[in-house]
């Protein structure tokens, strides 16, 4: 074997070893515990995990919520991980008139946690470590301020929490780092992650969810009213059912499919919007800087007003629906296509175009970018 040869196998074989997950004394011990407390009817709920996961699902509880902790944890030697997973509790106070479970934390001792490097390459990798890799996450919990990332000292802690609760109760959901996932209940539920992906599926009541950042997808929601505000990432609806929907990105896309309402409100901020098979009484769809494409039924709207400040700007509608639409670019073309409309005037910059009586009043503005209306 040559020297450069040698060199190779030998450096192969540290990385090997670093990433062992016994290398400097990375023991990994994991513990479950249970919780189940009786719902009363009409109490709120809240749940609150630091690090891992939060998992909500609605179930043949007999009127109960039942809890399952398991915790993974990682220390320089077993007895040092043991103690520290055992220092993990379910705390389940009684706060400002809600029945609360929450994940307790050995705070007192640590201030900084990170995912277990056995952790990786599982599902949390995928939307966790994209963001404790690039700096440290702060937030305030159970009262006391703590990191989640990669600073030193950290703990390695991960706790991924599964609840069960029964139909129609009222439920705030809160992952600080992680992944937090609802399934399947009914009831009205709020759903924070400071950073992470958020995961609602099969929800049926009200629902607000809120994000730092990180990934959101909704799918199958029906109810009185949906709420989505998030700093960044990308956001995905799919089959919203809501007699009132508002979404408020500050980046990230936003994507949205099947959306029935009686109005929906949207307001992006540099991410682009792309929303189809969009049945809405009244439509606002506002961006600052990123590309609006709307796809919508207009068979009900009675008024809808789209505008980008600079992005560029399509419309699509139905080719038979009666409407009246005006459209303006300050510094981009305004074009139309297949819509079978009157045209009752038309400049480079400027269109207002008649389908029948009595239609949708349509409002489509940019400032720098371009206008297409056209049929879907």
């Amino acid at each position: 074997m040559n020297r450069r040869l040698l060199i190779v196998v030998l450096l192969l074989a540290a990385l090997a070893a670093l990433s062992s997950p016994s290398f400097g004394g990375n023991e990994r011990v994991e513990r479950t515990i249970r919780h189940e407390a009786q719902t009363r009817a009409g109490r709120p709920i809240l749940v609150e995990n630091l690090i891992g996961s939060l998992t909500v699902r609605a179930g043949e509880t007999r009127g109960k919520t039942l809890v399952e902790a398991r915790i993974v944890v990682e220390a320089e030697s077993k007895d040092v991980a043991r103690e520290l997973a055992e220092s993990i509790v379910l705390s389940t106070p009684s706060e400002d008139g809600r029945s609360t479970i929450r994940v307790g934390y050995p705070l007192e001792r640590h201030s900084a946690f990170r995912l277990p490097r056995s952790e990786k390459d599982g599902f949390l990798d995928k939307w966790v470590t994209p963001f404790v890799r690039k700096s440290t996450v702060a937030a305030v919990y159970d009262g006391r301020t703590v990191e989640v990332g990669q600073a030193k000292g950290a703990a390695a802690i991960a706790v991924h929490l599964a609840v069960t609760v029964p139909l129609d109760v009222q439920v705030s959901c809160k992952q600080v780092v992680g992944s937090l996932h609802v399934v399947g209940v009914r009831g009205s539920f709020t759903l924070e992650a400071v950073e992470g992906q958020i995961l609602a599926e099969q929800i049926y009541g009200a629902l607000d969810v809120r994000t730092g950042g990180g990934e959101v997808l909704v799918r199958k929601f029906n109810g009185k009213e949906f709420r989505l505000q998030t700093g960044s990432g990308n956001v995905t609806l799919v089959e919203i059912q809501a007699d009132q929907a508002t979404l408020l990105a500050s980046s990230g896309k936003i994507e949205g499919q099947a959306i029935t309402t009686g109005k929906l409100d949207v307001d992006s901020g540099a991410g682009p919007v792309r929303l189809t098979d969009i049945d809405a009484e009244s439509l606002t769809v506002d961006s600052e800087s990123g590309a609006i494409d709307v796809a919508a039924r207009i068979t009900r709207t009675r008024e809808a007003s789209i505008q980008s400040a600079d992005g560029d700007v399509t419309l699509r509608v139905n080719r038979t629906t009666p409407f009246e639409l005006r459209a303006a670019s300050e510094a981009g073309s305004v074009k139309h296509r297949d819509l079978a409309a009157e045209v009752v005037d038309e400049e480079k910059n400027s269109l207002h175009l008649v389908r029948g009586k009595g239609g949708a009043a349509l409002s489509v503005t940019t400032g720098k970018g371009e206008v297409v209306v056209c049929s879907i």
